[in-house]
């Protein structure tokens, strides 16, 4: 993914949020004004349920591809007759 330092944790950053606390706790008063009926609020939750499915697939994947690029990495190496240093032509 060619990421740079701490570059792959931004997903987890919010820079524009000073104080988390106060800003969870402004976001679950503002969703408890909501007025909506328990039909929409199941319906809420039942997307929120999918898009967190779908986020845990696609880090799966993600770290399916890591491990495999790794393995074939690793693979190479161990298979590859002459490495620097190595006395074997």
């Amino acid at each position: 993914m060619n990421l740079r330092g701490d570059d792959g944790l931004n997903f987890y950053e919010f820079k524009l949020i000073e104080d988390e606390k106060l800003f969870k706790k402004s976001y679950s008063e503002t969703l408890n004004k909501l007025p909506i009926d328990q039909k929409i609020a199941d319906n809420i939750i039942e997307e929120a349920n999918e898009a967190f499915a779908y986020n845990m697939n696609m880090f799966r994947e993600l770290e399916g591809n890591l491990i495999s690029v790794l393995g074939r990495i690793v693979f190479n190496f161990l298979t590859k007759k002459v490495r620097k240093g190595s006395t074997e032509d």
